[in-house]
Formats: C-alpha cells, structure tokens, sequence
C-alpha cells in the first residue's frame, strides 16, 4: 500500500530526479570548454564541442520553457548561462576555426575568462581594425577585430613573420560593428605561429 501511495504521489507532482538544477547545467559548460582546450588542434573535436554546446543550449532553453519546473531564481540563473553557452558556441566556432563563425566582442570577452585564452593585442595602429590574437596550449588563431560602430567588409593579406618564410595568405570578410573574426591559425602548420598582417582595408556598409 505505500508503495502505490508514493507512486500516485509521484505521478500527482512530478518526480524530481529528472530535473537538472543550474549546478550541474554549470559543469556541462566546465566539461565542454575543457574538451575544448585539450582538443584544440584537432577539427573535429572542435566541432564536436560545438555541437555540445548547442545541445546544451537547447537542453537549458526547453528547461527555461518548463513551466513549473523551476523557481523565479533558477528560471533567471538558467538564462543567464543560457547566453553563456550560445557566447560559447560563437567562440568555439571563431577561436577554433570550425565553422563560418564570428562573435561580438563583448561575449568573447565573457568566454574568453573561463577559456583563459592568452590574448594579445597588436591595436589598430594604421588600419581601420585590430590585429588579436589567441594562444591555447599550441594553439594560436589570429583575429580581426572591429571594435567601431560601423560595419565593415574587410580585405587583407598576411605572410610568415620570417626571412626565409614562404607561407602567406590572403582574404576578405565582413565584419560587422563591434565583433571578431578569424584570419588565419595553425592548426595545419603547428610550428608557424608567427605572421604579419598587412594590407589591410575596410570599404562600409
């Protein structure tokens, strides 16, 4: 007999053990930025860290959307890492160069202190954006910054930072007010991790 009131009971107000609190949501994105960093210089456990955080931006959005489920408190911790993790899926897919991604400056900066990401600023001396760059472990990516109010498309070219260097590149992107993009890292070339970006110009839009 008390084993079917507690059944009833638990069918009548839900049974808790399938709610996640806001702790263990936390841990997720602890988990997901450090497979991140150790899987850096390998593609595709980037873009499996991607594909985490995007789960995981869903799994926190359908519990937002529960009603019920959680107190006025949690619902408002909930979105708060609910813009973290997607700030996390931009820079996963910026930094790490696994998809046609860019992100605002402001949530590179709120991501870039978990990641503890070395960063370097070359500032915009004569060109019209910055030149930064993010070292983790090995890996250093080279970014374009846009930190104007205006929307820019961008072209650029860069070469090896070295007398006998013979790799170099060159590019064009848009990069809107206010956000970063990739230039170049060295995932393919590990030991090239130092380069110029010169030519750089920006027509508005």
């Amino acid at each position: 007999m008390k084993h079917i009131i507690l059944v009833s009971f638990f069918l009548l107000f839900g049974f808790p053990i399938n709610k996640k609190n806001t702790s263990k949501f936390e841990n997720e994105i602890t988990k997901i930025i450090q497979n991140f960093k150790k899987g850096i210089m390998e593609k595709s456990e980037c873009e499996n860290q991607k594909r985490e955080a995007g789960y995981l931006s869903k799994e926190i959005n359908n519990a937002i959307e529960k009603e019920g489920g959680y107190s006025a408190v949690e619902i408002s911790n909930l979105k708060t890492l609910k813009i973290e993790v997607e700030a996390l899926e931009d820079y996963i897919g910026t930094v790490g160069n696994c998809g046609n991604n860019m992100i605002n400056s402001e949530n590179f900066n709120l991501i870039n202190r978990r990641v503890q990401g070395d960063v370097l600023n070359f500032g915009s001396q004569k060109f019209c954006i910055n030149i930064i760059t993010v070292k983790i472990g090995s890996y250093i990516v080279y970014l374009a910054e846009n930190n104007t109010s205006k929307n820019y498309t961008v072209t650029y070219k860069w070469k090896e930072n070295h007398k006998t260097g013979v790799s170099s590149g060159k590019g064009e992107m848009g990069l809107p007010q206010k956000s970063l993009r990739r230039i170049y890292d060295n995932r393919n070339q590990p030991l090239l991790k130092n380069i110029s970006v010169y030519e750089i110009s920006c027509k508005e839009f």
